[in-house]
């Protein structure tokens, strides 16, 4: 899927910014943007790890290449003093990775029927609630 989407290109495109706050908005914009469609698959993997140990680590892979790139986009906003007092890199981390999650847009767009756009702008406006005005 990361070949046939143009992944790669994506995000060396991100990465081109120079401001790391516009990284990790245009980040969670692609996440937004490319889930509809990889969902299905990423649902099923999900699904499937508790007893497929391929699919488990299919989707573990994922999941640690997107925190992984979180962690780096926060810990450059770190750098720059912009996160609030009292958060963590690591725990702004995790609370992007679970709210950008497969299983938040299944939740929120599927189930509750957000529109994309209105689950972009919640990640959008929940990763500046970590950054000093």
């Amino acid at each position: 899927m990361d070949d046939v989407l143009d992944l790669r290109a994506h995000i060396d495109a991100i990465r081109a910014c120079t401001d790391p706050v516009e990284i990790l908005e245009r980040s969670l914009k692609l996440t937004v943007s490319f889930e509809p469609k990889i969902h299905g698959i990423a649902l099923a993997l999900a699904r499937l790890a508790p007893s497929d140990p391929d699919a488990a680590a299919a989707f573990e892979d994922r999941m640690k290449l997107r925190r992984a790139g979180l962690v780096e986009v926060l810990g450059m906003i770190e750098d720059q003093g912009k996160l609030r007092a009292g958060w963590t890199v690591r725990q702004i981390a995790d609370v992007l990775w679970e709210a950008s999650a497969p299983s938040s847009y299944e939740h929120l767009v599927v189930e509750r029927g957000w529109s994309a756009k209105t689950f972009e702008r919640w990640l959008i406006h929940l990763s500046h609630s970590f950054l000093k005005p």
